[in-house]
């Protein structure tokens, strides 16, 4: 090595312990290899520094700057030029003038990039120009000034990236707003960070009160692991989580401290609201069940351990929506809520379930009669009218309850709710509020519902559902008026099935708007074809659900129907209850209107059974009337029978509305109906529900087959 590259390295050397910023020792560094002799072709060089994690290089310092646009502390990808390249494989590259981007692009031709290490990785890249073309070759001189420079001035940037580091490291730790310490070995703390000296003066304790209780043992596990060890502790109502972290270069432990008593906070409201009720606050549906679950696992251990489960549920809640709003519901809600609450203080737990469905769990009863006498008191609790600011006069509520009682061979706590549900069920099936205490025919009678369910969809998709007709006629001259449209099951292995055994179900499971509408089809086609062939049959009647009547689109599905069907609609009846009606009284009268419109007639179907009827009649637009059976069966004997027989013909005889009486099976009945002046008659005694041809027959002589 020569004179002048020994000069040259020497300058460069005592670089390194002046205390300047890296941009100026590097520029100063640029500008003694440019004064070397014979050494650079053209005075331009630049120096990147590398940085791994995010994959650039950032400008640090450059000469000939004439020539560049780039300020310093510029940082661009790998990809961006080849100098990339030499920062992952550490080769030494003759890059061209072309090469680079227009705003890096340098006078020279060509330049040398050449890697600068203080270790096994490059640690920055050095741009020098060093030849005239990319066919010169370096000399003996510029290749062993390279060799002995490209390491000194690779550890210049090494010790100043981790000053540099050093110094925002210091001002992150003094700036954290959170604790920071740093111990020895033997656990003594050797710095706190002002946040950390704050907490102390806000408490008024020193830095050992504020460190977890086993620090020291902390301390030895992260040194023994080399693995961050993380840890909580409690000091004066605040939460910290510490982390014990090991610095590499040392033997010292860094405690990284997080006030985490806010975020407890927010944790604990979190399990707390996924576990309760956000309207009553009450427990919920999981919170319950893991307490049934408990009560299992104890009632299979303990013999003489008895618990009960009580599914509390408002009977029509749904109406109080409807008529008064969601706000209101709520507080009944509420109100109900706390009126059951008074059970908590006995060590019972009551949860709200969703919806309208309360649940009260009762431990350690004594025996079933116990919970019984509970859902009594609680029915008591309930009646007292709901006084809301919507509703000044009080609100009648009343409810369903059902009771299942624990029992070691139940499943889990699903299947004990289950069974309470079930329970609830048989309390609605009866349209009625009451106590029902489960048992295992009702979960026979839930299996067996299901299954009809299941097989009831399959059936609509077969094909297997019929329509009978039973004759109509009139108590004037016994002949035809017209047929009753009834719908039958012809079941693949269990033969024709009726309407009571299927018809509930389908309400329930929401298949009835499918049935429904079945019904209505098959019964206008039939209709249809009848009036075409035989002219003298006056009406077709078709039972419509209360579900299927209450939907907006039926007016619409039934001008579609007729349309399609070529039905004529003066000659069907639409025949709904008195229960459907009452349901929603407004709807209802738009309803029947828009299907008078259609010129579809009304009849009010099992009329005197059910709500505040005289109030209907004079407004709605009906056309018939239909005596219920139940006051059918005891004429002439029953003398109240015959007085409700009597004052329903009379009343629908001066309201303009025809009057037919259903069920009767005895020439008796007929003639008392006769008397009264009931206009048309249905039943046994006239005929049978029968198959479209039978009817057909009935139709072609239009009097009775007997």
């Amino acid at each position: 090595m020569n004179c002048d590259s020994l000069t040259t390295l020497h300058r460069i050397s005592e670089l390194a312990v002046e205390n300047e910023p890296l941009y100026t020792l590097l520029t100063r560094a640029l500008q003694i290899l440019a004064e070397a002799p014979n050494f650079m072709r053209q005075p331009e060089a630049s120096i990147f520094t590398v940085d791994r994690t995010t994959r650039t290089l950032r400008l640090e310092a450059q000469i000939g700057a004439e020539t560049h646009v780039l300020p310093p502390g510029t940082s661009f990808p790998f990809d961006a030029s080849p100098m990339g390249q030499v920062a992952r494989t550490a080769e030494t590259l003759l890059i061209c003038r072309n090469s680079f981007p227009p705003p890096m692009r340098f006078h020279a031709p060509c330049q040398h990039a050449i890697a600068l290490r203080a270790d096994a990785s490059p640690i920055a890249v050095l741009n020098l120009s060093l030849s005239e073309g990319t066919n010169t070759p370096l000399s003996t001189f510029q290749s062993e000034l390279l060799g002995a420079l490209a390491p000194m001035l690779g550890r210049i940037v090494r010790h100043h990236l981790n000053h540099r580091q050093q110094v925002r490291l210091a001002a992150i730790v003094h700036e954290n707003p959170h604790p920071i310490l740093e111990c020895d070995t033997e656990g003594n703390i050797l710095y706190t960070n002002p946040a950390t000296r704050k907490i102390m003066w806000q408490h008024a304790i020193d830095a050992t009160e504020l460190i977890p209780e086993n620090h020291i043992e902390y301390v030895q596990t992260c040194l023994a692991n080399h693995a961050p060890l993380q840890v909580q502790n409690t000091v004066k109502n605040s939460t910290y989580s510490w982390s014990y972290i090991h610095a590499n270069e040392t033997d010292a432990v860094h405690l990284y401290g997080l006030d985490i008593t806010e975020h407890r906070l927010i944790e604990r409201q979190l399990t707390h609201d996924a576990m309760h009720d956000r309207l009553t606050g009450l427990p919920n549906r999981n919170y319950l069940l893991s307490l049934v679950k408990n009560s299992l696992t104890l009632i299979r251990r303990r013999p003489d351990y008895l618990f009960a489960l009580l599914l509390i549920d408002i009977h029509n809640f749904k109406s109080i929506i409807e008529s008064l709003g969601y706000p209101a519901a709520e507080a009944v809600l509420k109100e109900t809520a706390r009126r059951l609450s008074s059970w908590t203080a006995r060590g019972n737990t009551l949860a709200r379930l969703g919806g309208d469905e309360f649940a009260l769990l009762i431990e350690d009863i004594g025996n079933a009669s116990a919970a019984i006498e509970a859902a009594h008191i609680i029915n008591g609790q309930i009646n007292e009218p709901i006084q809301i600011d919507q509703h000044p006069t009080g609100i009648h509520i009343s409810i369903n309850i059902g009771i299942a009682i624990g029992d070691a061979d139940i499943e889990n706590a699903e299947a004990l709710l289950q069974n309470a549900s079930t329970a609830v069920y048989r309390c609605k099936r009866e349209d009625s509020t009451g106590i029902e205490v489960f048992n295992k025919q009702m979960h026979l009678a839930a299996i067996n519902r299901l299954q009809v369910q299941a097989e009831l969809k399959k059936a609509l998709q077969r094909n297997e559902l019929r329509l009978y007709y039973q004759p109509v006629f009139s108590l004037v001259d016994l002949r035809l008026r017209g047929f009753e449209a009834l719908v039958r099951w012809q079941h693949p292995s269990r033969g024709l099935i009726g309407p009571a055994h299927f018809i509930g179900i389908a309400e329930e499971s929401g298949l009835i708007h499918e049935l429904g509408r079945y019904v209505l089809e098959t019964a206008c086609r039939q209709l249809a074809h009848w009036q075409h062939a035989h002219p003298s049959l006056i009406w077709i009647s078709v039972n419509v659900a209360t579900q299927q009547f209450l939907v907006d689109t039926l007016v619409q599905d039934m001008r579609s129907i007729i349309e399609t069907t070529q039905a004529d609609p003066r000659r069907l009846f639409i025949e709904i209850t008195e229960g459907t009606a009452a349901k929603n009284p407004e709807r209802a009268f738009r309803m029947l209107s828009d299907l008078r419109d259609c010129g579809i007639r009304i009849a009010l179907d099992d009329f005197g059974t059910g709500y505040s009827s005289m109030a209907y009649l004079k407004r709605f637009p009906i056309d018939a009337l239909k005596l219920d059976r139940s006051f059918i069966s005891g004429l002439p004997e029953n003398t109240d029978d015959a007085a409700i027989a009597t004052s329903v013909i009379t009343m629908a005889k001066s309201l303009g509305m025809k009057i037919v009486a259903e069920g009767v099976e005895h020439e008796r009945q007929a003639m008392f109906l006769r008397s009264m002046g009931c206009d048309e008659v249905q039943g046994f005694l006239y005929g049978h529900p029968m198959p479209k041809e039978q009817a057909t027959q009935v139709l072609v002589h239009g009097r009775p087959a007997n």
